[in-house]
């Protein structure tokens, strides 16, 4: 019984434990309607809800939960280096701006840099470097990115679906790292009403990309992240069309038959939802937030 549960120890701590698991888990959801939302394609679609939601003068409470707890933890200074990995619109890289940070903004959607380079107030320009980069093939050395910035900084991004690219993002940063991803089950009530008529089955549990994996992976490093957990629920009125493509993308390659067979489908489920020729979109799960230091300490980050 001893020499099992030594074993048993040994494995939970041993990285490349969580690295094989967490591929597996990547492994799984490339086989699933999950890999939509890696695509660079479909964020250039969604950029204009991005910046139209979280541009940078709105307010924005869960953005400023997060700015409020780095200042708590005595991370952000004026002059600091900041990698914003998958950057989106802009949401973080102009607020980080605003403190006097220099952003590099990384993000594989063309239109996603163009809706930031248009938030970006002039007198702000200068703070923010956007460069875009698919984050699954990108070089850090050819970059220049290897250990380069005091705060590395992820973001509810599809940058990071696996250990392969985490371990890219755990080597950039010199000081400070934070890591901001979903836990466990999440839901879109589009995605699984068209999920139900594509299949005819209940909606599978969603933990594809769960925090778990790379809290337990840099654990088993020898970092001690600080870690909390908050609900989420996200609205989006939408049109049905762009909706309707946005999701035919995701399942096209579950269904039978043509596309244009499966997008008549998926256009009658929204029409039943919605109304007006729009969709009422809501997204909710439980979202995880990571904060550790780039040396690993055996004292919790506090």
């Amino acid at each position: 019984m001893k020499e099992t549960e030594e074993r048993h120890l040994d494995t939970i701590i041993d990285q490349h434990f969580w690295i094989r698991l967490w591929e597996e888990r990547e492994r799984k959801a490339q086989s699933t309607i999950d890999r939509g939302f890696i695509k660079a394609e479909r964020w250039d679609q969604l950029s204009k809800n991005f910046s139209d939601k979280w541009c940078a003068g709105e307010d924005d409470a869960e953005r400023d939960e997060v700015l409020l707890l780095l200042k708590e933890k005595n991370i952000l200074r004026r002059g600091m280096k900041i990698l914003d990995l998958g950057c989106g619109a802009g949401r973080f890289a102009i607020a980080f701006a605003k403190i006097g940070a220099y952003v590099t903004a990384l993000d594989a959607s063309e239109e996603m840099l163009r809706c930031l380079e248009e938030e970006t107030p002039p007198e702000l320009a200068s703070f923010i470097t956007p460069i875009r980069s698919d984050w699954h093939a990108a070089d850090i050395a050819q970059l220049q990115f290897e250990h380069a910035f005091d705060l590395s900084f992820a973001h509810m991004t599809p940058a990071i679906t696996g250990p392969k690219t985490f371990l890219k993002f755990l080597s950039t940063s010199r000081e400070w790292f934070v890591f901001v991803g979903w836990d466990g089950d999440r839901r879109q009530n589009t995605v699984d009403e068209v999920w139900r008529h594509v299949t005819g089955k209940e909606p599978e549990h969603n933990t594809i990309g769960d925090v778990i994996y790379p809290f337990n992976l840099v654990y088993s490093m020898g970092y001690r992240p600080y870690i909390d957990f908050q609900r989420r629920r996200y609205e989006h009125m939408v049109d049905i069309e762009k909706e309707a493509d946005l999701l035919l993308d995701m399942f096209c390659e579950i269904a039978d038959g043509s596309q244009q067979k499966l997008r008549q489908q998926i256009v009658s489920v929204l029409q039943e939802m919605g109304f007006g020729g729009k969709v009422n979109t809501v997204l909710r799960g439980c979202v995880g937030r990571m904060v550790w230091s780039a040396k690993p300490d055996l004292e919790p980050c506090g």
